[in-house]
């Protein structure tokens, strides 16, 4: 869980590669000194968390991210807006809606799940 709180984090994107063959001809790691230096944050605001679907895989999203010190779940949103509802009172100060379009234009977002 803590690397899945870092990647979202930072923003990394993972590429998996399909095949071992795909992995034997990747290009080799640049030396260290010539690395990017590490992304890091403008602030230490935990990052604002909207979830659309608050079926089982919405859950167990919505369970991870209420475990990270860097994500703060905003809102849910599901079209049975009873699943939000129920989803959303686990976690005292959450939104829920039946609108997606109101978890991605919701102020405190920063990222949608």
């Amino acid at each position: 869980l803590g690397s899945a709180c870092l990647h979202m984090k930072g923003a990394v994107v993972l590429a998996l590669a399909s095949s071992a063959a795909a992995l034997q001809c990747a290009p080799r790691r640049a030396p260290p000194a010539a690395r990017a230096a590490p992304l890091t944050m403008v602030d230490d605001n935990p990052i604002g968390v909207g979830i659309i679907g608050a079926g089982r895989i919405g859950l167990v999203h919505l369970e991870a991210l209420s475990s990270c010190p860097d994500a703060r779940p905003v809102i849910i949103s599901n079209p049975t807006l009873s699943k939000a509802k129920a989803a959303a009172e686990t976690y005292p100060g959450m939104a829920w809606t039946s609108d997606d379009t109101e978890v991605i234009n919701h102020p405190d977002v920063d990222a949608v799940w």
